[in-house]
C-alpha cells in the first residue's frame, strides 16, 4: 500500500503518527482488542519506533484497566518487560506504575480480608520497595518525587513519624535540587509535628515558607506554624 523504503522518513513518520491516532482513537470507542491489535502491528513494523514503548504502555494500560486478574497480570509484565529494553524513556513511569497497581490491589485484598476479619493489618512493604526501586533506580524522573512522596505518606498514615524523619533528611541530601522537595519539607514538619518537636517542625515550615513561598505545600506549613506559635506561646 505504502512504499517503505529508499529511507522514507516522512513516510514512515506519518505512518506511525496515524497508528498513533488509530489507537488513541479506538481506545476512546472503547474498541480494546483493536486498539491492541493496531499497537501489536506498530510493534512488528518498526520495532526500533519510539512508539514502540508508548504503544506498550497504552497496551498495558488497557489490560490494567481491564479490572481481570489475567489481564491486570499482563499488564504488569508489558510494564516489566517496557523496563528490560535496552532503551526507553518510559522505564522510570513503567516502574512507577508497577508499584501502583500493586498498591491497588493490596488494597483491594485488604478490603476484603477486614470484612472476614476487622482485626487484619496489611502489611505493604513489598509495594513500598517497588516504588523506592522507581526513585532509587530513576532519581531524575518525576516519578522519582511521586514515588518518595508515596512512601513517605505510607510512614505518615503508619504514624511511624520518626521514620519519616530519617527518610526526609535522607531525600534532602540525595535530592539537592528537586523539584518536589517542597512538599517533602512539608512532610517532614508534619512528622516533627506530630513527634511534638515544635522547634523542628517549625524550622522546616519557615524553610517553606521562605525557599517555596508559590508552593501549593505553603499554604499548609502556614497553618502548621500557626499551631506551633500557640503551642510555644502558651497559647494551648
Amino acid at each position: 500500500l505504502m512504499k517503505i523504503n529508499k529511507g522514507a522518513a516522512l513516510e514512515r513518520s506519518v505512518l506511525e503518527d496515524a497508528f498513533n491516532t488509530k489507537w488513541e482513537l479506538l481506545i476512546v470507542q472503547n474498541k480494546i482488542q483493536e486498539a491492541i491489535s493496531v499497537c501489536s502491528t506498530l510493534i512488528k513494523m518498526f520495532p526500533d519506533s519510539s512508539l514502540v514503548d508508548r504503544a506498550l504502555m497504552k497496551i498495558a494500560e488497557v489490560k490494567i484497566n481491564d479490572g481481570a486478574v489475567k489481564a491486570r497480570q499482563e499488564g504488569m509484565n508489558i510494564y516489566r518487560g517496557i523496563i528490560q529494553l535496552p532503551k526507553s524513556e518510559l522505564k522510570p513511569e513503567a516502574q512507577f506504575r508497577i508499584a501502583e497497581v500493586m498498591e491497588k490491589t493490596a488494597i483491594e485484598e485488604t478490603k476484603e480480608k477486614q470484612k472476614k476479619d476487622p482485626t487484619y493489618r496489611p502489611n505493604y512493604s513489598s509495594v513500598m520497595l517497588e516504588y523506592k526501586k522507581c526513585a532509587d533506580n530513576y532519581p531524575d524522573s518525576p516519578f522519582a518525587g511521586m514515588a518518595l512522596e508515596k512512601i513517605a505518606d505510607y510512614y505518615l498514615e503508619a504514624e511511624d513519624f520518626q521514620r519519616v524523619m530519617e527518610m526526609m533528611e535522607q531525600v534532602f541530601r540525595d535530592y539537592p535540587d528537586a523539584d518536589f522537595l517542597d512538599r517533602m519539607c512539608l512532610k517532614w514538619a508534619t512528622a516533627a509535628f506530630k513527634l511534638g518537636k515544635y522547634e523542628l517542625s517549625k524550622e522546616k515550615c519557615e524553610q517553606l515558607l521562605s525557599e517555596y513561598p508559590n508552593s501549593v505545600s505553603a499554604r499548609k506549613a502556614e497553618l502548621i506554624k500557626k499551631l506551633i506559635d500557640k503551642k510555644l506561646g502558651g497559647g494551648e
